[in-house]
Order: C-alpha cells, then structure tokens, then sequence
C-alpha cells in the first residue's frame, strides 16, 4: 500500500472513533435536562427565596438620607486626604 492510502486509512479510523465517542455523549434533550434554562433557573430563584422579605433587589434598599450622609463622609475624607498630602509635600 502507498504511504498516502495507509494515511486515509488512518484518518477514517480515527474520524470512526470519533463518532462512537460522540454518540455515547449527552443527547440535546439530556443535557437540558440536567442544565436548566434561564427561565427555570429564575423560577427556582424565587421559589426558593419566596419568603425573603424582596427576594429580587431591583433598586437599592439603602434610604436616600443615609446615601447623602454616606456621600457627606466620602468628601470630608477626600479633604482630609488632600489636606495630609499638602501637609507632607511642605
């Protein structure tokens, strides 16, 4: 036999092995049967978490006066920063 027919010869019996191998993987509908969708990954989500006060937080569950005081605090820390960084470079 030539070296090329030896080749494909070779080559047709790694793509066969290829294929049984495929075929004792998962089929489509078994791997959606253990890999839920989205759809039925939320709905477990909310079952799960029905009795949570917001089970989804959608918005931010901290008062607004407590963000400003919160923003308040950054600044004042911001000048004092700026402040020891002036003081040092003297």
């Amino acid at each position: 036999m030539s070296k090329f027919t030896e080749f494909a010869q070779a080559v047709g019996e790694d793509i066969k092995e290829i294929k049984d191998k495929q075929s004792s993987s998962l089929s489509i509908s078994q791997a959606y049967g253990l890999f839920p969708t989205y759809n039925n990954f939320f709905l477990q989500v909310l079952e799960q978490n029905k009795f949570a006060a917001d089970p989804l937080v959608t918005k931010s569950q901290l008062p607004t006066n407590e963000i400003d005081t919160l923003k308040q605090k950054v600044e004042e820390l911001e000048r004092t920063i700026s402040e020891i960084k002036q003081s040092i470079q003297k």
